[in-house]
Order: structure tokens, then C-alpha cells, then sequence
């Protein structure tokens, strides 16, 4: 009978062995992308902060368009750019002055990606100051937030050797940011900002949900005489009668209150337009 080979216990010890990379490999290849990066940063600077110029002189370039490639561009940034940074962290060997070069790289590479972040928030508060605000662009202007936050965070925790920190951060500031959304009440922020504006669309402010109910009651007075019987009409139609009991909510029930209290003054609005 044949003798089975045994295999040295030697010959397994590269896989037993974490994958790892030097110093000198992760810091080239870093520079080398800051150095890119930088170029981009460098050559766009014209368009990325351009604004309402911009705009005005480029042919077929809307404020919407500039604002959502402006927002595309950072979250696919942000998406290649942070876990790079985490893998290379994870794959460095060793403490020392390599380690410290390597931070360096990656806060210069974080200050060039928060450049892309003030370029999609300009951006966007460009695109509100022109059409006022909608939910989306509201969302949107608070994801750009959250991902500024995250850098920050990362700076705070993986640059300064505190990586395990940093997944459990970014998660607390998504539910902070959710909470603040929740608490500034959308709706009923899209409502005061819009009404007062030069040009209002009632059409979509008559489609907010009921948080914007007690704010377009009391500032029905602000709009333009001949957009307030449409939605005041709109207010009363929506909040004819009773509604299924299945469906209460907190907001609907305080939009029934305030409307029902204003509703000889939303009835005398909306029949002045007949």
C-alpha cells in the first residue's frame, strides 16, 4: 500500500497569512489618483462653480440638469472613493512613517472629494432659488449633508487609526439625518418657502401632503389673488366629510381641525373664483 504524501506544515502559511500590501505600493497608486483627481478638480472648476452664468451661457444646459449632475457626480465619487480608502487602510502592514504618508494621501483625496461636495450643494440651492423646493430636491439637499458628515467622520475615525469606528458612525448619522428630515417637517417647509415666491405652482403645493395643511391655510392670504380659490377648493375637497378610521393619522387628524375651523373663510376664497 502507497504511503500518503504529507505536505510540509510550512507550505500553508502564506494562506494563513492576511492579504497585505507595503507602504510604498498603496501610497504610489494613492498619489497617483490624488494627482488625477486634483487635474479634474483643476480643469472643471469653471463648470463645477459656475452657477447662474453657467447656465445662462451654455446651449440645451438646464438648472435642473446642472443640479443633478452635480448630485450623481459626488455619490459616484463618494462611492468609489471612500471604500478605496477603507480597503487601503485595511490592507496596509504596519504602523510608521508609510502608514502616516498614507493618511496624508487620503485627507488630500477627502478635501478634493469635499470640493465635489460644495459644487452639488451650490448646485442644488441654485436649482431651489430658481423653482423653490419640492420634496425631492429637499431629500436631496440632505443626502449631500449626510455624505459631507460621513467624510468628516471619516477623517475623525479611520485617518486617525480609529476605522472600526467609522461603519457605526456613518450609520448614526444616516438615522440622525433622518430624524432632523422628520422634524423640520418637509412638507410643511416646501410650503412657507414656495408661497412666498415671485412665480407659485399651487398645482403642486395642492399635493403636499397634510403637514402643509395648517401652513397653507394660514398663509393662504400670501398668495396671488387668483391662485387662492383653487386651493382653497382643493383644501376643502380633500377634507370633505369623514375618513375611514384605518387611515387616522396625527397629521390628518390636525389638518381636519384646521380646516374645519377655517372653513367659512375657505368656502367665501374658493367661491370667489366661480
Amino acid at each position: 500500500m502507497r504511503k500518503r504524501e504529507s505536505w510540509p506544515a510550512q507550505a500553508f502559511e502564506p494562506f494563513k497569512r492576511p492579504l497585505r500590501l507595503g507602504a510604498l505600493e498603496l501610497n504610489v497608486a494613492l498619489a497617483v489618483l490624488n494627482v488625477l483627481f486634483l487635474m479634474f478638480v483643476v480643469v472643471q472648476f469653471r463648470y463645477l462653480f459656475g452657477g447662474q452664468d453657467l447656465v445662462q451661457r451654455t446651449a440645451d444646459l438646464t438648472y435642473a440638469q446642472y443640479a443633478r449632475s452635480g448630485f450623481f457626480e459626488l455619490v459616484a465619487v463618494a462611492a468609489l472613493t471612500l471604500p478605496l480608502l477603507l480597503l487601503g487602510d485595511w490592507l496596509l502592514r504596519g504602523e510608521g512613517s508609510g502608514r502616516r504618508r498614507f493618511r496624508q494621501l487620503a485627507a488630500v483625496l477627502l478635501a478634493l472629494l469635499g470640493v465635489v461636495i460644495a459644487s452639488a450643494l451650490q448646485r442644488m440651492w441654485l436649482y431651489q432659488d430658481q423653482y423653490g423646493l419640492t420634496e425631492l430636491r429637499v431629500y436631496a439637499t440632505g443626502a449631500i449633508l449626510w455624505l459631507a458628515l460621513v467624510c468628516l467622520w471619516f477623517g475623525v475615525t479611520v485617518l486617525r487609526g480609529r476605522r472600526h469606528a467609522f461603519a457605526v458612525g456613518a450609520l448614526v448619522a444616516g438615522f440622525a439625518a433622518t430624524l432632523v428630515l422628520n422634524v423640520i417637517d418637509p412638507d410643511s417647509l416646501i410650503a412657507r418657502t414656495n408661497v412666498t415666491r415671485p412665480v407659485v405652482d399651487v398645482v403642486y403645493l395642492s399635493r403636499l401632503s397634510d403637514d402643509a395643511v395648517p401652513t397653507l391655510v394660514a398663509r393662504l392670504s400670501d398668495l396671488p389673488a387668483e391662485q387662492r380659490p383653487f386651493l382653497a377648493a382643493r383644501l376643502l375637497d380633500r377634507h370633505e366629510g369623514s375618513s375611514d378610521w384605518r387611515s387616522w393619522n396625527a397629521s390628518h387628524a390636525r389638518a381636519d381641525r384646521i380646516v374645519a375651523a377655517n372653513r367659512a373663510e375657505l368656502e367665501r376664497i374658493a367661491a370667489s373664483g366661480d
